[in-house]
């Protein structure tokens, strides 16, 4: 069965179109792609927000304790972010299951093992999808960096997502690809180098293997490449003397943000492998998440991954 193709997108980009959100929905309808996989920032104005049904899957924002500033809990301001993706229609919501790193040694906490972590977000959602009324919505975790679910622990996985479904929830693994790529190119598996697109397609197919094999589901798959280039090690270095001389935990998260985006620039996958990596891992969503910086560059973007997706169809 062919997956439901979407593309990740934000409130703000409704004013590329000047019919807001109806021309992006044109725009879709012409590559054949049935909505959006909604980040959640932005919504907190119901003006903002599209109409009901266009935002097929929404992303959530994990909070720290410290992100709340009337100090709720992380799972209070998940449930009321779920809140937000019912009264969008989602069909899911997307959470990632990793945690900004909490110490000074930045670069070993991005891929730090933290089974710890992983209890702790594994309660705030099921916290947050009791709260939230157990809404009918599909609930992806998906990889990332920092403590938390790691996709080259396939056991960890399933534990990870046996756990949350035994408490009565539709939970799965959503596989973004780009991280898993940086993931591996950063533990110097490819030489210290940037993997090609065959190489992180390869890869990848391995790992789907092994989640399959562990009866792991992956829900959604976001889909795009780091880019050709690994960071250097200097602009590493440098992220992490900013991070340990900075004591404000919300200009520590802005560096792990800028530091995010430098190891992952979200580029089009152009593969023909791409069609048969999709069809190995057999996800219910693929989400072309491309970062573009306008219209005519998205249009470019989506048109590649289409095309390598569809077999040369576009």
């Amino acid at each position: 069965m062919r997956p439901v193709e979407l593309i990740s997108y934000t409130v703000w980009g409704a004013a590329w179109f000047p019919d807001g959100w109806q021309g992006l929905k044109a725009f879709l309808d012409a590559r054949e792609l049935a909505g959006v996989e909604l980040l959640i920032s932005g919504t907190d104005d119901p003006a903002m927000r599209p109409p009901s049904g266009l935002a097929t899957g929404v992303h959530l924002r994990l909070p720290r304790e410290t992100d709340s500033p009337d100090r709720r809990s992380p799972a209070a301001v998940l449930a009321e972010q779920m809140r937000v993706a019912c009264q969008l229609g989602a069909e899911y919501v997307v959470v990632h299951a990793n945690e900004l790193p909490r110490g000074t040694a930045l670069l070993r906490e991005l891929w730090e093992d933290d089974t710890s972590a992983t209890h702790r977000i594994a309660g705030w959602v099921s916290q947050a999808y009791d709260l939230a009324g157990r809404p009918g919505m599909a609930v992806g975790l998906e990889n990332a960096y920092g403590p938390g679910l790691r996709p080259d622990d396939p056991e960890g996985v399933a534990a990870f997502l046996n756990g949350l479904a035994d408490g009565g929830m539709d939970a799965g693994l959503v596989l973004d690809v780009g991280h898993y790529a940086q993931h591996i190119a950063l533990a110097g598996r490819w030489g210290g180098r940037a993997g090609t697109e065959g190489e992180v397609i390869a890869e990848t197919r391995r790992l789907s293997q092994a989640l399959h094999e562990r009866a792991v589901r992956v829900a959604a798959l976001h889909l795009h490449w780091p880019g050709p280039t690994v960071p250097p090690a200097s602009a590493l270095e440098e992220a992490t003397t900013r991070y340990r001389r900075t004591p404000d935990e919300a200009e520590r998260g802005r560096i792990v943000g800028e530091l995010f985006e430098t190891l992952d620039r979200h580029q089009p996958l152009s593969d023909p492998g791409v069609s048969a990596l999709v069809a190995a891992v057999g996800p219910r969503y693929v989400v072309h998440e491309v970062a573009a910086m306008s219209l005519p560059e998205l249009a470019g973007m989506l048109d590649t991954q289409c095309t390598a997706l569809r077999g040369g169809k576009g």
